[in-house]
């Protein structure tokens, strides 16, 4: 028993010494000596576990703590689950079992974060705010990744409460920027990440070029998003495709690299986009990547299929994505989609339908793909419809214009009207757009003779502007319009305008013809000329114009020219036609015929020339030249 007991203590020896010097494979054999020996070792049992963890064999690191009913190790149990990407088990061992210390708060909060709860997180990150144990800055930073990943309104939030405190360092600089990209302010986003890029170059002194690029990856790639969403795709794609060439050490930023490549590409370059796509996915990536950009990733490789013409590989994928993600709506818009493309049209528009039917507050992607569905099928009013429910709950710009335009298809200028009134008149649209919807409805009352309606809606535009502010283009037509219907009116409104300095001459306006000048009157008109002669234009042509002199075409003769000499007679046929160039043996006549075969008088001449006397060949010839005349 004392020998065995030394044996033990010798492996722990070996045990302490392989963990000083992190040599986790070793660790794994000893602990298995150990226990093999001692079944019951806590501390065996304890180093085998770490050891697992440490080589990030998590599924093997679960099933020893199940195997050996290892209760006290939840929060171990937990962050195998978490980095197993096992989220909701994770979730759940931290919610049974959590002892309220930092780590498993900081773990259950990471845990969330990557499970898509960002609010959530960011509330279990607001409760260690003044916290001794957590890094300020890091908490920081963490609330600013799940503000920015929840979406617009708490981004903002985020970025007026910490503001001014959010260039501590080029983490959270860079989560900044994440928020006003999510907040909308792309050029302020693009500006923080500038400075996100400097702080983090700032400390790389001591690496080399390579291992700058490769920490500066992150930033690049986040420029050219904001480049792509500003409308510079190709600038963007150039960048993209500069940090792959790099190749990153981080997985995560070049699959998010290939992704958006792909997405920028669109139908071109399919056979690339399809290799970068397989090159991008991968557990390991996966896994660092929010729930947002798995789905994203998804669906672009799902529409990839769709532009490659692979209908069944993209019905299958589709369907796995729409079990996946119930709550999305891009498998619909992939799916109508694709029915688009089997010009199965009806039947795209239907599901699309019931699908707003089933979601009132369906985005503005769905209902928009509806509306162009049903006007590439010429249906212009069902997509008058749809844009109408569009603009109730929101008026745009563009839906406003769009519907006009279509209203005006169908000769229905009060629907055109009314949409741009009830548009101006809408409190969900800033003051500069209402008095833009006022000038087109203006312009719209001016085209269609309605000049008291126009003369109303350029009077409000004319008033609503601030002491000491004038709108020359509304106040002209204003005057333009009262000056049909209320010339009292338009001689007052017109005071407004400025007057023009210099006096006219009635009759020579009255002589300017309307229509365009030649060439030759705009060359004319570079030199000074008499009155007489600058108003022909009204009097008629003017006698004093030049004849235009007939040049003489001087004939130039070639050196040693014979006038005498007729020349060649075939020198207009081709070389090969010419007498001249007809070879062949003298009185021998020329076999013609087609490939294979020649005429019975040929092959008798040839028979008689060249076939040995008592020859059987006559017997064939016949046959032969028969076949090819045939054939021919």
């Amino acid at each position: 028993s004392a020998r065995r007991m030394a044996t033990v203590e010798d492996l722990f020896a070996d045990l302490n010494r392989q963990i000083n010097e992190e040599e986790f494979d070793d660790v794994l054999e000893t602990c298995d000596k150990i226990l093999a020996k001692a079944p019951n070792d806590d501390d065996a049992m304890c180093c085998r576990l770490v050891a697992l963890m440490h080589l990030n064999k998590f599924q093997d690191a679960i099933s020893f703590v199940k195997e050996n009913n290892m209760s006290s190790k939840w929060f171990e149990l937990a962050y195998c689950h978490y980095r197993n990407n096992d989220l909701e088990d994770a979730i759940s061992i931290l919610k049974a079992n959590s002892d309220g210390s930092v780590g498993a708060i900081q773990l259950m909060a990471q845990a969330l974060f990557r499970h898509g709860d960002y609010l959530e997180a960011a509330k279990i990150y607001e409760g260690l705010v003044g916290n001794e144990e957590v890094d300020e800055i890091e908490l920081k930073t963490n609330m600013g990744a799940c503000y920015s990943a929840a979406g617009a309104a708490p981004a903002a939030d985020f970025l007026r409460r910490y503001e001014g405190r959010l260039r501590e360092s080029a983490d959270l600089c860079f989560n900044a920027s994440c928020a006003l990209v999510e907040s909308g302010d792309l050029e302020g986003a693009l500006k923080e990440l500038a400075v996100a890029e400097e702080l983090c170059e700032s400390g790389l002194e001591d690496y080399d070029d390579e291992e700058i690029q490769d920490e500066l990856a992150i930033y690049r790639v986040q420029r050219a998003y904001i480049q792509s969403c500003l409308g510079a795709r190709e600038e963007a794609l150039q960048l993209y495709e500069e940090v792959l060439k790099n190749k990153p050490s981080d997985a995560a930023v070049a699959a998010v690299a290939a992704n958006n490549v792909v997405a920028l590409k669109k139908d071109r370059d399919l056979f690339d986009s399809a290799k970068k796509s397989k090159a991008a996915v991968s557990q390991e990536v996966e896994r660092k990547l929010t729930v947002r950009q798995r789905r994203a990733f998804a669906f672009n490789r799902c529409l990839l299929l769709l532009h490659m013409n692979k209908v069944d590989q993209c019905s299958e994928m589709l369907a796995q994505l729409q079990q996946q993600y119930t709550a999305s709506e891009l498998p619909c818009l992939v799916r109508a989609s694709l029915l688009y493309r089997e010009k199965k049209y009806d039947e795209g528009t239907k599901m699309l339908e019931e699908y707003v039917k089933k979601q009132p507050g369906a985005s503005l992607q769905v209902q928009l793909t509806l509306a162009q569905l049903h006007l590439n099928q010429r249906h212009v009013k069902p997509a008058i419809k749809v844009l109408e429910s569009v603009n109730a709950q929101k008026p745009r710009l563009g839906v406003v214009a769009t519907l006009v335009r279509l209203y005006e298809s169908c000769n229905d200028m009060e629907g055109a009207l009314r949409v741009l009134e009830q548009a101006a008149a809408s409190p969900q649209v800033e003051k500069t757009r209402q008095r833009i919807l006022l000038q087109q409805s203006g312009m719209l009352y001016l085209s269609h003779k309605n000049y008291p309606k126009a003369v109303q809606v350029y009077e409000k535009l004319v008033e609503g502007l601030g002491k000491g502010e004038v709108d020359l283009v509304s106040v002209a037509r204003l005057v333009q319009a009262a000056a049909v219907c209320d010339p009292a009116k338009a001689q007052r409104y017109a005071a407004m305008l400025p007057s023009e300095s210099g006096s006219f001459d009635i009759n020579e306006l009255e002589s300017i013809v309307a229509s365009r000048p030649s060439s030759s009157a705009v060359a004319d008109a570079a030199t000074p000329q008499p009155q007489k002669q600058r108003m022909r234009g009204r009097h008629g042509p003017s006698e004093a114009k030049k004849k235009k002199r007939k040049l003489k075409r001087v004939m130039r003769h070639i050196p040693d020219y014979d006038p005498n000499h007729k020349g060649d007679p075939e020198r207009w046929l081709p070389r090969h036609q010419r007498a001249s160039a007809r070879r062949g043996r003298k009185g021998k006549a020329i076999i013609k015929g087609g490939q294979g075969g020649v005429s019975a008088t040929a092959m008798a001449q040839l028979q008689h020339t060249a076939a040995p006397a008592g020859s059987p060949a006559a017997s064939v010839a016949p046959s032969a030249s028969a076949v090819a005349s045939g054939s021919a």
